[in-house]
């Protein structure tokens, strides 16, 4: 289950952000501006992860190859990393 997760966690990010922009909509007004943009920033993170790791995607491939010059084998960049580093990352949290 979790090597399915390290591989398809980008392809649910647009699905997410859809649902998390529709919810935000629904339950905050748009007549605070500021507290409507804090939360907007989710699925526009979201988005911004399936672009860079999905569709059109490239990033594993990129920093592997132009970075670690790593072409084949063992990468220093794998599924596993990117998602501990992409979903999971204290830096993604506002604490």
């Amino acid at each position: 289950m979790k090597n399915w997760l390290y591989k398809n966690w980008a392809k649910f990010c647009i699905i997410l952000s859809i649902i998390i922009t529709l919810l935000i909509f629904i339950f905050v007004k748009t007549n605070n501006i500021l507290f409507f943009l804090i939360w907007i920033q989710i699925p526009i993170y979201l988005l911004h992860q399936f672009e860079e790791h999905y569709w059109p995607g490239g990033f594993k491939r990129f920093v592997n190859k132009e970075i670690f010059n790593v072409e084949s084998g063992e990468y220093p960049l794998n599924d596993v990393n990117i998602f501990w580093m992409s979903i999971v990352s204290k830096d993604n949290f506002l604490f």
